[in-house]
């Protein structure tokens, strides 16, 4: 009973040219969906130097905090 149920669910063939011209056209212009974030932009550049800066910091304060609780 379940198999029947679930070869009736099954979708037998996806029509391949729905999503095509959709993403071609993307492709073409050099554009991403919305939804993406774009690596080459100037603000996602300068957030990861952030966060790499702030990662340092903290590879650096940590361990002088958790040797001199006393000082901190």
């Amino acid at each position: 009973m379940a198999e029947s149920n679930l070869k009736e669910m099954m979708i037998d063939e996806i029509p391949e040219d729905v999503n095509d011209s959709n993403q071609n056209n993307n492709k073409d212009k050099g554009e991403i969906p919305w939804y993406m974030i774009n690596t080459e932009r100037t603000f996602c550049k300068v957030w990861d130097f952030f966060i790499t800066l702030l990662i340092i910091y903290d590879l650096i304060v940590v361990p002088f905090v958790l040797i001199f609780p006393e000082v901190y």
